[in-house]
């Protein structure tokens, strides 16, 4: 099952015993990525979410928290609801890496 939910937003999310907090990091594919979304278009927004083993029900709420929000257009839209790696916050590290083979950059992780 693909973790693509349409509308150009993927959100690949899993548990990994080598976390001990829940991480979050950005991304965009201008280009766009085809990530077999349920809608069949590219995916060109990523939230990838990361979570210790141990973290349950949190997980899934955080989970359900981003597809809600991204699934509103004006959030899609909006330059609020774009990552910009300028706009980082204290605490967080804001970095672009860019990835040559498929244009995917990750412009902020929290």
């Amino acid at each position: 099952m693909s973790t693509g939910i349409g509308n150009g937003v993927a959100i690949p999310h899993g548990k990994a015993r080598a976390v001990d907090r829940m991480l979050a990091a950005c991304a965009v594919s201008h280009a766009g990525v085809d990530f077999e979304s349920a809608d069949g278009e590219r995916a060109h927004i990523f939230i990838l979410l990361v979570s210790p083993e141990t973290v349950g029900a949190t997980h899934v709420k955080v989970l359900a928290n981003i597809s809600r929000l991204l699934k509103e257009e004006s959030v899609r839209r909006s330059p609020a609801g774009r990552p910009n790696p300028d706009r980082a916050s204290g605490g967080t590290q804001s970095r672009r890496v860019p990835v040559p083979h498929d244009g995917l950059e990750i412009i902020k992780v929290f």
